[in-house]
């Protein structure tokens, strides 16, 4: 057995050391409900308004015209770039290293230890520094010899900053939780089927034991996928994704193409406009006439949301669309598009702002799950504390039946009014992470 001390086994970075700690002290929390199998307990999606916060951070603006492919787009200085015109690395990049020095040691540790990295760069005929500290940022520049890994240096980077990417990350330990779970509540279960399906399959028997855990770890996903669902509401990315500027370009290609990639159940939301051309001339004072000729379902937005030519303004059927990544394709696939109605009483669109509370109202549609939680873009999620889950959606049950009574005023149309008792079920309510401001 290995004999460790107290010293050497304890956290190096203070951040483990507390969720460790908050983890094992509400394990002894007495009020915390029995967990039910992940099978029986109710499912959850989580849904994070977006408009314009940065999702993850490019080297340059350069680096990124170059991975997304497109010329000709304008505004190359934002802060979602780590260096600046002349290569040298920014404020951000110099902080982010200063105050995560021993992740910034483990980050490096982790990719020169890496098989796959190490093997690709023997090939080539290059060789690593020596040293940890002589890896810097610079060495992951185009011509370095970590050039390659542009994307985990971004990854690294974006992981520690108040970004979209970190929000994500941090939500997906949900999917991950229950997967671990699954497999440890339905071990024997996922094991019969999986041997079942070999047998049919053909499997040889030498194989069988690696296929039968392999089959076993994606029935857990496909079961953890079906009671969790994430959905991330990004209200413009249908401008965004048409944009003149490197930046929003980069935030719409990052959501569409790095993240949805990277997390493949991961479902994105944004309004979607599409242009019928210019509204009939019609005199103001005839409002039949304003409206003659309009196709069905037209949308005259407000002005707010009002796309304007050389010919004037121009009608718009606006629709909530919801994507998902798809591997076989290679990109993410529509999954549902909803169009929105139109205001009776002012005949105009849907307006919205870049309020979280409308950017959270038109994507609620596609949260199909019995509970709801809402989480901001600035907060951040534990794989220790996405393992209580269960425990959590207990609550629900647990004030299924509780009741209290509440005196509210009834008018029965009569000049005197009443006040009585009233009874309403009183539900609970999720408490999100911390916020990182």
């Amino acid at each position: 057995m290995l004999t460790l001390t107290r010293g050497e086994v304890a956290p190096v970075v203070p951040e483990a050391s507390r969720v460790l700690c908050f983890f094992a002290t509400s394990l002894n929390n007495p009020k915390m409900p029995p967990a039910a199998t992940v099978a029986c307990s109710r499912s959850m999606a989580t849904l994070t308004p977006h408009y314009g916060e940065d999702v993850m951070y490019a080297l340059n603006a350069g680096s990124a015209v170059q991975e997304m492919g497109v010329e000709g787009l304008k505004g190359r200085d934002g802060s979602v770039f780590l260096t600046n015109g002349s290569g040298d690395a920014t404020e951000t990049l110099k902080y982010l290293r200063e105050v995560y020095k021993i992740e910034w040691i483990n980050f490096v540790e982790r990719l020169i230890t890496n098989a796959d990295i190490v093997q690709q760069l023997n090939a080539s005929g290059q060789t690593l520094p020596a040293q940890l500290t002589d890896i810097t940022p610079a060495s992951f520049f185009p011509g370095a010899v970590l050039a390659p890994w542009l994307h985990e240096l971004l990854s690294w980077a974006s992981m520690r900053g108040q970004l979209l990417l970190r929000t994500v990350h941090g939500m997906m330990y949900y999917e991950q939780a229950l997967q671990q779970l699954i497999l440890m509540q339905c071990k024997v279960e996922l094991a019969a089927a999986a041997q079942q399906a070999a047998k049919r399959a053909g499997v040889p028997l030498r194989d069988q034991r690696e296929w039968v855990a392999a089959v076993s770890q994606q029935a857990a996903l496909m079961m953890a996928r079906q009671k969790y669902t994430y959905v991330v509401s990004s209200q413009a990315l249908g401008e965004f994704q048409y944009d003149g500027t490197v930046p929003k370009r980069w935030l719409a290609h990052c959501i569409r193409t790095v993240v949805a990639q990277r997390y493949p159940s991961l479902q994105i939301a944004y309004i979607d406009l599409e242009n019928l051309g210019a509204p009939p001339k019609a005199a103001a004072a005839d409002p039949a006439a304003a409206t003659a000729g309009r196709k069905p379902g037209a949308v005259d937005v407000g002005p707010r949301n009002r796309t304007k030519g050389s010919d004037g303004p121009r009608l718009l059927r606006q629709y909530s669309v919801l994507l998902q990544w798809d591997a076989a394709a290679g990109c993410v696939h529509e999954v549902y598009r909803v169009r929105l109605p139109m205001n009776l009483e002012t005949d105009t669109g849907v307006i919205l702002g870049e309020g979280k509370p409308e950017n959270q109202n038109h994507a609620v549609i596609f949260c199909h799950s019995e509970v709801l939680q809402t989480i901001d873009c600035n907060q951040d999620g534990y794989f220790a504390e996405a393992i209580k889950l269960p425990n959590l959606l207990a609550e629900f049950d647990r004030h299924k039946s509780h009741k209290s009574s509440i005196r509210c005023r009834i008018n029965d149309g009569s000049e005197s009014s009443s006040s009585t008792a009233c009874t309403r079920r009183q539900g609970p309510a999720l408490v999100g992470f911390r916020e990182w401001v």
